[in-house]
């Protein structure tokens, strides 16, 4: 007996055997997201708890002759592109 096609998936929940894992990979993917975001802002930023300061960006870096690190604080608030570049540029001038 030749079944039709259509008939083997009627009364499946289409929306749930597809949609589901499609929402459950959606959640994750934003919590993930939401995640990456919290490790950035405490790893490379100083923020002033009292929030009167900028947002600061903390580069850890070592010279070549130093045996310690050292740390560069980079306002964020207020920099555009051309100056956030002339500011990597001076560094790299300065040999860090």
């Amino acid at each position: 007996m030749l079944v039709n096609m259509e008939d083997q998936f009627k009364g499946l929940p289409m929306a749930d055997l597809i949609g589901g894992p499609l929402q459950a990979a959606c959640e994750a993917q934003m919590r993930l997201a939401e995640a990456t975001a919290d490790f950035i802002r405490s790893v490379c930023f100083d923020i002033d708890p009292t929030g009167q300061r900028p947002p600061v960006m903390r580069v850890e870096f070592v010279r070549p002759e130093a045996h310690e690190p050292e740390y560069l604080h980079l306002p964020l608030e207020g920099l555009g592109n051309a100056e956030l570049f002339d500011n990597i540029e001076k560094l790299k001038s300065a040999g860090i």
